[in-house]
């Protein structure tokens, strides 16, 4: 009798989990369905807690990009970003073995940020620049017709070579959150959210967690840092990819 007890409760336990997954599943579905709504991010990993860090990174880079238009003092906007990250809605859920973080916020709940006062300018005075002043100007990357060929050996940074010693996908949030803490990169995030233009490098990791390909993306080309050669996201269909922009 006490054993069939025991196997009664063991089977309400499991359907207790599985009821609370699915709905955890639904509420994640319905809020990412209305991004009129809300600001979210999302990371999952084989540990929560650096499933939950790594999505609280996320959030913070979705949010400045919420407040992209604004003409806030930085100070007072990263103060601001900070708090909304502290107290958002954590849901918590499972992908197989793997944990999965869901933060979001109600852009409801996000007021205004005071705009500063502007600041009249001093009256300057313009001088017509010579030859010498337009050399420094930049070539925007659509104005290049031809792309130097790549050498046979790639000379890696300090940096590419680290990212090498990076082999299994949960590594990458660790290292691109030690990156942000050092204040080495500017912007991170999914593949689906990169600028089409950004200079950047990028991790690209199959459903295995394995990672087989690490890019330096240079305008519009790619190049593989393990083999040297062009390369190209396309060519690991059924990927994802994580991206980070350096501090230049």
């Amino acid at each position: 009798m006490g054993k069939i007890t025991t196997i009664i409760l063991g089977l309400f336990l499991i359907a207790n989990t599985i009821l609370a997954q699915t709905s955890a599943t639904e509420n994640i579905n319905a809020i990412k369905l209305q991004t009129e709504v809300y600001v979210y991010a999302e990371s999952t990993s084989a540990a929560w807690e650096e499933a939950l860090d790594f999505a609280k990174v996320l959030l913070k880079e979705n949010l400045k990009d919420f407040f992209a238009d604004s003409n806030a003092d930085s100070s007072e906007l990263e103060t601001k970003i900070a708090s909304l990250v502290n107290n958002a809605t954590i849901i918590e859920a499972r992908r197989g073995t793997m944990y999965r973080a869901f933060l979001y916020v109600p852009k409801s709940e996000i007021a205004p940020l005071p705009v500063p006062t502007p600041q009249v300018p001093e009256q300057e005075v313009h001088t017509k620049p010579n030859d010498n002043d337009l050399l420094d100007e930049f070539i925007p990357f659509d104005e290049i017709e031809e792309v130097a060929p790549i050498k046979k050996e790639l000379q890696r940074t300090p940096l590419e070579e680290k990212m090498l010693t990076i082999r299994n996908a949960q590594d990458i949030a660790p290292f691109i959150k030690g990156l942000d803490t050092n204040g080495q990169i500017s912007r991170f995030g999914k593949y689906a959210d990169m600028p089409s233009d950004t200079n950047c490098y990028l991790f690209v990791y199959d459903r295995n967690m394995q990672i087989p390909a690490y890019l330096r993306k240079e305008g519009s080309l790619y190049i593989n840092l393990k083999t040297g050669q062009i390369d190209d996201v396309k060519n690991y269909k059924g990927c994802g990819a994580i991206w980070f922009r350096l501090k230049y």
